[in-house]
Parts: C-alpha cells; structure tokens; sequence
C-alpha cells in the first residue's frame, strides 16, 4: 500500500486505503453509522456532564465577586 497524497486526499482518495468503491456500504453512510453509534471511552461515566457541572458552579460563584483595582 503507498501513501496517498494531498492531491489524491483532495480528488476524493481515502487517506487509509480503504476501498470504498468495493464495499456495500459508501462512506456517507458508514460514518453516519458510526457517528449514531459509537461512544466514546470514558475512565470515568459522565465525566464531561460532571464537569460542565463543577464549572458552572464556579462560573457562577466567581460572578458573585467583582474585583475592582
């Protein structure tokens, strides 16, 4: 397998090789499939809804305080 190149990128290649003209499935509607179901790893569940929590909270503590010099 040889590189592709940017020209090849922009005239529609897939930069990974993959041979989307053989396949049963184009790659519009592979990556809306994978978009609909993949999710993502987290170490930690709802780790990215726990911190927008802790940082609206401090958001708005910190706008209780207005700091003039």
């Amino acid at each position: 397998m040889t590189d592709t190149s940017a020209a090849e990128a922009r005239a529609g290649k897939d930069i990974q090789g993959i041979p989307w003209e053989r396949l049963q499935i184009t790659r519009k509607d592979y990556r809306k499939a994978r978009l609909e179901q993949y999710k993502n790893y987290e170490n930690f569940p709802q780790s990215g809804e726990l911190m927008d929590k802790v940082f609206n909270y401090y958001k708005l503590y910190l706008s209780m305080f207005r700091f003039t010099v």
